[in-house]
């Protein structure tokens, strides 16, 4: 889990303020809880049995499930790991999303990138955060 926390961290040149998430084993090992405090990331965990806490999540966790585990048969990991990463790059660079202003993800993350590296506010707004707490600003919609 930390090493693709890190690999997240560096892809999007910056940390994120806090990170909330589940209380799933890979969420609340000692390893992570020790990680997210040397880099000063605050840990929040929803509370049990409330996914909508977490409701991005849930969303995202959702849709691969409708759209790609539930219409295949899949015969082996490799297959899975193929058709997941297709799915991942049509979900990021292909499809616009109606909460980021009907921009694709990969569009809206390039919008502003240099925006506010490392801090969670915009034009003196508190940003939304998205997808475990990785902080982006808001779209106004």
């Amino acid at each position: 889990m930390v090493r693709e926390l890190e690999a997240a961290i560096r892809a999007r040149g910056a940390k994120p303020k806090a990170i909330i998430s589940d209380n799933g084993p890979e969420f609340t090992s000692k390893a992570v809880i020790v990680w997210a405090t040397e880099q000063g990331i605050e840990w929040h965990y929803i509370q049990p049995g409330k996914p909508q806490q977490n409701g991005f999540t849930e969303s995202l966790n959702g849709k691969i499930r409708d759209e790609l585990l539930n219409m295949h048969w899949f015969t082996s990991l490799k297959e899975v790991q193929i058709m997941l990463e297709e799915w991942r790059q049509d979900y990021n660079n292909v499809r616009p999303h109606s909460a980021l202003g009907w921009l694709t993800s990969a569009a809206f993350a390039k919008k502003f990138a240099g925006a506010c590296p490392g801090i969670n506010k915009i034009d003196g707004r508190q940003s939304p955060v998205y997808n475990h707490g990785m902080t982006l600003p808001s779209t106004g919609t």
